[in-house]
């Protein structure tokens, strides 16, 4: 019998096909990100996904719980944009980030990624101190030219 728990992931599922099917398969890269960065439609996308998924640690406006603030300058694991893809994508088990290959599309990982670039540099409430070490900005976010869903 199905929970209502898979029911839910059915759903969203279907969503997130319908959605996804104007853009195609992403590639996994910097440009990519920084073009989804500046498109405000698919950036409101990673934000919905970063909700559900990674304010439980980070909270919901970046500042960190029991995570990382991503908020401030100083990152642990990520040296350049298109390090957020790959540390989402295959996390760091053993302090505590989840690997979300298996449980998220790479589309969504994508755009999560490209939300949380967002984040750096906003003003958490309440932001945990800096970890890791401070990196150069990011490269400016690129116009969108991605189809109209």
């Amino acid at each position: 019998s199905w929970s209502v728990h898979d029911r839910l992931r059915q759903e969203e599922a279907r969503h997130y096909a319908k959605l996804f099917g104007a853009l195609g398969e992403l590639e996994p890269n910097e440009a990519t990100i920084l073009q989804m960065m500046g498109d405000e439609k698919w950036r409101m996308v990673g934000a919905s996904i970063y909700a559900t998924n990674c304010t439980q640690c980070h909270g919901a406006d970046g500042g960190g719980i029991n995570g990382p603030n991503l908020a401030d300058e100083s990152f642990i694991n990520i040296k350049q944009l298109g390090d957020l893809y790959t540390f989402v994508t295959k996390g760091n088990v053993p302090k505590g980030m989840p690997a979300w290959e298996n449980r998220l599309q790479s589309n969504q990982r994508i755009l999560v990624a490209a939300y949380v670039a967002t984040l750096r540099g906003t003003k958490p409430a309440a932001p945990r101190p800096p970890e890791g070490e401070a990196i150069a900005p990011w490269p400016e976010p690129a116009p969108a030219s991605i189809p109209e869903s």
